[in-house]
């Protein structure tokens, strides 16, 4: 008979998934949801998509000519979901793990620097786009934000009524702070990857009230982004292991699969148009 051992609201043994399955499902997710929004898109911008928006009749009738590659791309960004909120769950319990913030701090920035020409290369088709940052500086961001709420926990912990008073405006002054700084960089997510990031991270001893939380966040986000909820399903089930996995995978894919996009575009002729 399995045993199973309760640990910070986690069920802690084989059965459920680990970080690692959790991971390699984000990666392939992620880039089936690129496919879409780096090929899939210009396909359909090529075929008319943006013409076809002036008025709803011909958007409708659009659509219908074009219902295959609509549905596929459709389908991939729903697919795509997925990825960020498993991400926010994963920096959330690697930060706990983790024994060098800094360490942590400096190769998610680094990451992020590396990934932003790819980036702006698959979607925008230009080197160097200031209107839209990848997802590196918002789990960058993201991770700032919960360090500065564990030092605040560190360094104001006690039972003084000041203590707690100055702990929670210290709390909300970083969540703000950070939250409007991803504003400003317009990053991927936004401001709404910031509060994702921390609220996993503040229920982090409670999974119920985790997983909860997380689904409460992505619902309240706007269109598709609501279709992320689904994905607290999976991570339900994270049993606590960390699984076989390759560290620096993810980082290297990211900016890796975002380059390989954008050369197949070249090799298609349609590099120059647009995705976003």
């Amino acid at each position: 008979m399995q045993t199973e051992v309760i640990q910070t609201g986690k069920i802690m043994g084989k059965r459920g998934i680990s970080s690692a399955v959790l991971k390699n499902i984000a990666v392939v997710t992620m880039l089936i949801d690129h496919i879409g929004a780096v090929i899939v898109i210009r396909l359909m911008i090529q075929k008319g998509l943006y013409g076809a928006m002036v008025d709803q009749e011909a958007y409708i009738a659009w659509v219908g000519q074009n219902r295959g590659m609509y549905g596929t791309y459709m389908a991939m960004r729903i697919i795509g979901r997925f990825a960020f909120p498993i991400y926010c769950f994963l920096l959330a319990e690697g930060f706990q793990r983790t024994h060098n913030v800094k360490r942590y701090l400096g190769r998610m920035l680094l990451f992020a620097l590396i990934s932003e020409v790819p980036f702006d290369l698959a979607f925008s088709g230009r080197l160097w786009n200031m209107q839209y940052q990848n997802v590196f500086f918002t789990l960058f961001i993201g991770l700032m934000v919960i360090a500065g709420l564990r030092l605040v926990d560190q360094r104001l912990a006690g039972p003084e009524t000041w203590r707690k008073l100055a702990g929670v405006g210290l709390y909300a002054v970083i969540i703000v702070a950070g939250s409007a700084l991803a504003l400003a960089l317009k990053t991927d997510y936004s401001f709404k990857g910031i509060l994702a990031i921390t609220v996993l991270y503040l229920f982090r001893s409670h999974r119920k009230a985790q997983i909860w939380a997380g689904v409460i966040i992505f619902l309240l986000m706007d269109g598709m982004e609501m279709i992320a909820a689904l994905s607290f399903l999976l991570i339900w089930f994270y049993n606590g292991a960390r699984g076989r996995q390759n560290k620096y995978f993810f980082y290297f894919f990211y900016p890796a699969h975002l380059l390989v996009l954008w050369l197949i575009c070249v090799v298609m002729g349609i590099a120059g148009i647009p995705a976003i």
